[in-house]
């Protein structure tokens, strides 16, 4: 007969049921742990896209605001030199405040070398209506605007009238 106890037998197939448990606990612990680290790196970079996507239509809204901006005062300072000089549509007693609402708005989209320059151009506009400004400054302040938002919206130099 056989002498090995009936116990050994059933020790040695509890160790092996056990470490089949064991082992495939163990995998699906290593599976699982790379699985959250890899849906951890594709989460981030998914927000990281999107964090892109929101800033680069964050940048292009601010152009379009600042780019309306630009061409809103820019227009009303031209009519309203024209009003002071006496060319054009006469202008009563609106065009300074009109003039002054389209700077407010300038300066919260402007960069400062456009802001300066519209701020002076601005200033010789209202020089000139109170009788101590001259036209060729004006002028050349109004060149130096337009020249400076050219810049800073990015007009190619090519695109510049003659």
């Amino acid at each position: 007969m056989n002498s090995l106890p009936i116990w050994v037998p059933l020790v040695v197939a509890g160790l092996g049921v056990l470490g089949a448990v064991v082992g495939t606990l163990a995998g699906v612990l290593v599976t699982q742990r790379r699985s959250d680290h890899r849906e951890r790196e594709s989460w981030e970079r998914e927000r990281e896209r999107e964090r892109e996507l929101w800033e680069r239509d964050d940048k292009l809204r601010t152009f379009e605001q600042r780019r309306d901006a630009y061409a809103d005062f820019y227009s009303s300072l031209r009519i309203s030199y024209l009003a002071v000089i006496g060319i054009g549509e006469e202008r009563a007693d609106g065009w300074e405040r009109e003039l002054q609402r389209k700077y407010d708005k300038l300066r919260l989209y402007t960069s400062p070398e456009v802001f300066r320059a519209a701020d002076a151009a601005f200033s010789e506009c209202q020089r000139l209506a109170a009788g101590r400004g001259s036209e060729q400054e004006y002028d050349d302040l109004e060149d130096a605007f337009v020249e400076a938002v050219r810049r800073d919206i990015g007009v190619p130099r090519d695109l510049y009238p003659a």
